[in-house]
């Protein structure tokens, strides 16, 4: 079994998260999340780049939303030139945002330890915008 590598991200932000595709493996307890949900993807088909074997995805009470992100062929911290992002299609909408509906992106590499790129579609492209409640673990 390859090594897990864990990128937490926790937003203090409201996000619709959209998993139409995704198929539901179950929930796991956590302290920080009481309605955890996970999403599997199946891997080896990642041609070398980080491969997502699971995505953890729960929100507190206190309105914090929790991704955790498993990458089944990545060692505990991301090399420089891995990128993981996660898009959001918070409207649901294929005609709004960019590369087919997202209008936010959460983006990192290895190259960038402890933090995170917010960006939000303004039309042509996903400009920074400031999310000092972004938390990358």
């Amino acid at each position: 079994m390859p090594s897990m590598a864990a990128l937490g991200i926790a937003l203090a932000a409201l996000v619709a998260v959209h998993g139409a595709s995704a198929s539901r493996s179950g929930t796991s307890a956590s302290p920080a999340s009481h309605n955890p949900r996970t999403f599997t993807d199946p891997t080896g088909d990642s041609a070398g780049a980080p491969d997502i074997a699971s995505v953890l995805v729960g929100n507190t009470r206190a309105g914090i939303i929790r991704l955790e992100i498993s990458i089944a062929n990545a060692p505990p911290l991301l090399r420089d030139v891995d990128f993981v992002g996660v898009f959001i299609n918070a409207d649901r909408n294929a005609s709004t945002g960019g590369l087919g509906g997202f209008e936010y992106t959460i983006q990192t590499t290895g190259g960038i330890p402890g933090q995170l790129v917010f960006g939000r579609w303004n039309g042509s492209t996903y400009a920074t915008t400031s999310a000092p409640s972004l938390v990358k673990i």
